[in-house]
């Protein structure tokens, strides 16, 4: 997978509980990368590929400043 500029930490889980929930993980570098990636038309793509897949009301965004990372200094 090609990594997006800026982008530091990219990780897809799945629940052990529910093989239907996932969860997508991503650390950036700054918010100016972050509405870089979220103005793109590959994520533009992205979103249209998936929302198709899941039912709208289970999907939750939200943003966290970094706390501890291994191997990334905060």
């Amino acid at each position: 997978m090609q990594q997006e500029k800026g982008n530091i930490v990219f990780a897809i889980h799945r629940s052990t509980e529910n093989p239907d929930e996932f969860w997508i993980y991503e650390t950036w570098e700054s918010q100016e990368a972050v509405d870089a990636h979220e103005s793109s038309a590959r994520f533009e793509e992205y979103k249209s590929k998936l929302r198709p897949l899941v039912e709208g009301d289970t999907v939750f965004f939200g943003n966290a400043a970094p706390f501890a990372v291994k191997g990334y200094e905060v």
